[in-house]
């Protein structure tokens, strides 16, 4: 990625011919290859650009109908067959807006030349009217003048009258042009909006994306140009390459002879001062051994703090997350007896005024009662992880075929109310805890029975050996889930279906056993189509402490 702030010209001459090769064996009209530039220029820049943009010029009457509509409402002058038009053909920029030309409201179409009046085009206007002058200017080597439109300080310039809305909002720092004729009267144009201020030096080196742009756009299969002008246009092109590439040469040359010049006159001067050109380079060595100790010392203080610091924050971090994990215990179980409490009262209300309460309070009742009983299963599942988050796991062999075998005898009648259909292969080995490594797998089969749909549940239970892990795959044919929510649906009590009894934290019960077992797991659905939960699982014992 090229930064525009920095004043290294290389990566720029290279894109600048990469921006040439664009349509290299593609036969794209010249809409396709200002969209292909553009492309490329603003993904190449993009840590520097907002916005780039493509205008040719074309007359009034080789515009489609939607255009010259467009064109006509532009101005309030009269427009003829032979009026100049400017054309957007392709645009890329940070707002997805940006990205398509038929959503652009100003510069889509405009009559030229431009009313003062529709100030947001005056950028536009004088890209177009720079352009004008250089082809008016003698043909001659390229004098050290920008060939481009340059705006080094977007901010205030009269010339970007949105100022708050686009200039400020977007960050927009400096404003840059360039391009010419590509058909006799009719020119192409590049205007980059950069988030950073530009140096001279850079925005001169900007003047070859266009000719490189103007010569891939040469091969275009709608570009109607006689050979004869196609040629001359092409030889013209190539000689101002020549002309960048010599200029750019004898600039260096300069420059290498200024900085010669220079570093020889602080040589002498400081042989002068020292008096010897050894006592020079001696004292040279002991600036440099002095530096670098005192960075060497500098860097080991910062590590000493940075460490000390680290050790602070994990003790500070480790210190409340037992406190945070203690108040989700203390608070989850003191408050299942009131709860009880309000549900027991509620119900010997209903039993010992029956007779005295309508139909309304009667579902008053009912609905605080089940609402009061929806609690305490959320309490008891926050519980659950709060009890699971205390217990560090044991690490023993487990064999998880005989722990799938507890389970589904656990699940006897919740596979019978399915009517399922369980498939199982031959599970592996593992290190770690077998009674979450089993509510694990209860969670996991059980969220299939339950989410089946209408349809009989079938449930496929697989493991394979990928190096130094066991996957573990559980597969369902049931309703599914849209996959943009594959993670929400770990996070504790997290329901996508709210008609299925549950409290929402099963998942994130699942997840927290396979980060404790140091192990992942995620989920791919499509709705109507199924669901399937891969577990990751380490094949070796985890390592000793230290």
């Amino acid at each position: 990625m090229i930064d525009l702030a920095e004043p290294v010209v290389a990566p720029l001459v290279a894109l600048a011919s990469r921006v040439r090769r664009v349509a290299e064996g593609q036969a794209w009209t010249i809409d396709d290859i200002a969209s292909a530039v553009v492309h490329l220029v603003f993904d190449e820049l993009s840590g520097s650009l907002a916005l780039v943009r493509a205008y040719r010029t074309r007359r009034f009457a080789r515009l489609p109908p939607d255009l010259q509509a467009i064109a006509r409402g532009s101005t309030s002058r009269p427009v003829r067959d032979d009026t100049r038009c400017l054309v957007l053909v392709a645009s890329r920029g940070n707002e997805p807006a940006w990205n398509d030309v038929a959503r652009s409201v100003r510069h889509r179409a405009l009559a030229l030349p431009i009313d003062p009046a529709s100030g947001p085009a005056s950028v536009v206007t004088a890209l177009v009217a720079r352009l004008d002058q250089l082809d008016r200017a003698p043909a001659g080597a390229i004098d050290a003048a920008p060939r481009v439109f340059y705006v080094p300080d977007a901010v205030g310039d009269p010339r970007l009258p949105m100022q708050r809305e686009f200039v400020l909002r977007h960050g927009v720092r400096s404003v840059l042009g360039c391009g010419g004729p590509l058909d006799p009267g009719e020119h192409f144009a590049l205007v980059l909006f950069a988030t950073t201020l530009v140096p001279p030096a850079i925005a001169h080196e900007i003047d070859a994306l266009g000719v490189h742009a103007r010569l891939a756009l040469l091969d275009a299969t709608d570009h109607a140009m006689p050979a004869t002008a196609h040629a001359q246009l092409r030889a013209q092109l190539l000689d101002t390459v020549l002309q960048l590439q010599e200029y750019r040469f004898q600039r260096h040359i300069d420059q290498e002879r200024q900085d010669r010049e220079a570093w020889l006159a602080r040589t002498a001067r400081l042989q002068q001062e020292s008096g010897t050109q050894a006592a020079l380079d001696a004292e040279r060595v002991r600036r440099a051994q002095r530096a670098m100790l005192n960075v060497i010392d500098d860097l080991r203080d910062a590590r000493d703090r940075l460490e000390h610091r680290v050790g602070e924050r994990t003790a500070e971090l480790a210190e409340r997350n037992r406190e945070l994990e203690q108040f989700a215990y203390i608070a989850s179980h003191d408050l299942q007896e009131p709860l009880r409490t309000v549900a027991g009262y509620l119900q010997l209300i209903e039993q010992r005024y029956a007779d005295r309460l309508d139909a309304d309070a009667h579902d008053f009742i009912r609905f605080a009662v089940e609402g009061s009983t929806r609690m305490q299963a959320l309490i008891e599942a926050l519980l659950a992880y709060s009890r699971l988050t205390r217990r560090p796991p044991a690490h023993a062999r487990v064999a998880l075929d005989d722990v799938l075998d507890d389970v589904l005898r656990g699940l006897e009648r919740a596979t019978a109310e399915a009517h399922a259909t369980i498939e199982r292969g031959a599970l592996p080995v593992v290190h770690g805890d077998r009674i979450q490594l089993g509510q694990l797998l209860q969670n996991l089969i059980g969220n299939a029975l339950k989410f089946r749909g209408e349809s009989p549940a079938h449930v496929s239970i697989t493991a394979v050996r990928d190096g130094a892990h066991h996957v573990i795959t559980v597969r369902d044919r049931g309703i599914g889930f849209d996959n943009r929510h594959a993670e929400r649906i770990f996070a504790v009590f997290r329901r996508l279906q709210r008609k299925y009894p549950g409290t929402g934290i099963g998942l994130a019960i699942c997840k927290k056993i396979v980060e404790r077992h140091n192990g992942n797991i995620h989920a791919s659905s499509a709705p109507g189509r199924g669901s399937t939960f891969t577990v990751t699982l380490p094949a070796e014992p985890p390592a000793p402490p230290p």
